[in-house]
């Protein structure tokens, strides 16, 4: 048998609930990190003609629907 006083017994229940609601927390937020960067990737601006589309195709480089230019998907390095 498991000897626990009142106190003991309070102490451990506050101790598990705020590591579930940290645990919980930290899981949203990945989630939600990990949805932004999907939606990031299948948002592109176009380099030329500055047209916004969105392109849900596995293409590396997608083509701009207006002006035919093919564009890197996600945040680029170029500096031209």
């Amino acid at each position: 048998m498991i000897n626990l006083t009142l106190e003991q017994f309070s102490l451990y229940a506050v101790i598990l609930s705020c590591a579930v609601i940290f645990l919980g927390g930290t899981i949203r937020r990945l989630r939600h990190r990990q949805l932004r960067r999907s939606r990031r990737r299948k948002f592109i601006r176009c380099r030329i003609c500055g047209l916004a589309y969105t392109d849900y195709s596995a293409a590396r480089d997608p083509e701009c629907p207006h002006c035919g230019r093919l564009n890197d998907r996600g945040r680029t390095r170029r500096l031209g």
